[in-house]
């Protein structure tokens, strides 16, 4: 009720003071809605899981068999095995892996996948049209199948990676996409699902406009409304802690930062400099500032993380200790697998 009641004030605030955004208002409205639903909260997350196949000796984890965790109410999930055993399976072999999810309500679901551990320097392929199927290549090999049976059943898992190429504002980026099967006793195969990485990018001819950006930037807020919201209560409290003035959290410099975030992943330029002029995004944008800084921090999309590494930062500090300085921006994206923060801490 209290984060309620906080975005009830600055939206009125806001209308009094007028100069709204719509991609800001919009923002305001969700967090308020998500906020109401989450008290409401009794459905539990979508798990979908993948198989996954490794050479013994390999590593593993719970986020290794994630294709998606969504929650209806909140972006979050929490994972974990459903024993301790399924952690630390080691020898060759198919294991049966159980994952739980819960939302931050606790409600649960499970969802079931499978562990391949290959022997050293084994892989798994998948059968083609062009070379023999046959049952001593597969893993792993069930005994006591009767060979005039006419059974089918499934001996093993395998997958298989193409390479997709994507350009996105100019920016040409590689994926790799791996495609998982499951492999039956008659040669066949069947597609269980896919996961896909980034491997690398051209940013060379980056170009994208702010108006370019802006309906992914709208998008990315909307997403990351929830880690946003706990970066500004971080730093609002730390601020009354060090027995400074309060700072508020701006509207317009909210859109500024979430645009800066979006242009600094695509285009892989990290300083001062924009990629396509010398003008800040503030001053392209016409918001007034009077003196303060850009901080960019990647990583992790957890806000705890982001905040303590801004206060860490002389630099950051050197401008947050000063009563002086008191309006806030904060954005943050996923771009190419990798989050971006953005605050903005002016006069």
């Amino acid at each position: 009720m209290k984060k309620l009641k906080f975005w009830l004030i600055l939206l009125v605030v806001l209308i009094v003071v007028g100069g709204i955004s719509y991609t800001t208002y919009r923002f305001v409205i969700k967090n308020m809605q998500e906020i109401e639903l989450k008290e409401q909260d009794l459905n539990p997350p979508t798990l979908t899981l993948v198989p996954v196949t490794i050479e013994e000796g390999k590593s593993y984890s719970v986020y290794s068999f994630l294709d998606s965790c969504k929650d209806d109410v909140s972006s979050k999930c929490q994972l974990s095995f459903l024993n301790e055993e399924m952690q630390n399976y080691q020898n060759p072999g198919t294991y049966e892996i159980t994952i739980l999810a819960k939302d931050e309500k606790e409600n649960e679901v499970q969802a079931v996948t499978t562990l391949t551990i290959t022997g050293s320097g084994e892989t798994l392929k998948e059968p083609s049209e062009n070379e023999p199927k046959t049952e001593e290549k597969q893993e792993p090999v069930l005994e006591n199948i009767n060979p005039e049976s006419t059974v089918v059943q499934k001996v093993g898992t395998t997958s298989k990676d193409h390479i997709e190429s994507r350009n996105i504002y100019g920016t040409t980026c590689e994926y790799t996409i791996t495609t998982y099967y499951d492999v039956y006793s008659d040669g066949s195969s069947k597609e269980t699902g896919k996961s896909e990485r980034e491997t690398g990018c051209d940013f060379a001819n980056y170009h994208a406009t702010l108006e370019e950006l802006s309906a992914e930037a709208e998008v990315q807020m909307e997403k990351y409304t929830d880690n946003i919201t706990d970066a500004f209560g971080l730093l609002y409290q730390e601020r009354l802690t060090r027995g400074l003035s309060n700072l508020t959290f701006d509207p317009l410099l909210l859109t500024g930062a979430q645009l800066r975030t979006l242009e600094i992943g695509y285009s892989n330029v990290y300083s001062v400099t924009r990629p396509n002029t010398n003008v800040s995004i503030l001053d392209e944008l016409n918001i007034a500032y009077n003196g303060g800084i850009e901080f960019i921090v990647t990583g992790s999309a957890d806000a705890q993380t982001a905040v303590s590494s801004l206060l860490n930062d002389a630099n950051f500090k050197s401008y947050f200790e000063q009563n002086a300085f008191s309006k806030l921006g904060i954005g943050l994206s996923l771009v190419h697998n990798k989050y971006i923060w953005v605050f903005y801490l002016v006069g």
